[in-house]
């Protein structure tokens, strides 16, 4: 039951309830495959460091970083001026380092913000 939560919420409010995650409107969810009107929900671990010329990926800047042991979490402000945070390899980027971002999975729901 909580993996079906969590990979598969009926809608916005239960997917951001259960577990990490990032909330994209505007740009950044039209980027992540979002029609308009719609926000995108992704997992920290649905997210990568990307290269810079892949279709559909996200520039920002490593803001923080918090080592975990086999992963880190890293906090990236994207041009947009969103921040998400990335869950990868500890080593994957560096604080103030420039990176793309780009998303294996996500969930698209209807924007209720009004």
């Amino acid at each position: 039951m909580a993996e079906e939560l969590y990979e598969r919420p009926a809608n916005l409010f239960v997917g951001t309830f259960v577990g990490r995650a990032n909330v994209l409107r505007g740009a950044a969810a039209r980027a992540l495959g979002a029609a308009p009107g719609q926000v995108v929900l992704v997992r920290p671990e649905q997210l990568r460091f990307a290269g810079t010329a892949e279709g559909g990926a996200l520039a920002g800047i490593v803001g923080e970083r918090r080592y975990t042991g086999a992963a880190a979490f890293f906090l990236v402000t994207l041009e947009t001026g969103d921040r998400v945070e990335v869950q990868a390899a500890p080593g994957a980027a560096r604080v103030g380092e420039r990176v793309s971002v780009a998303a294996s999975r996500t969930l698209c729901f209807a924007d209720q913000s009004g």
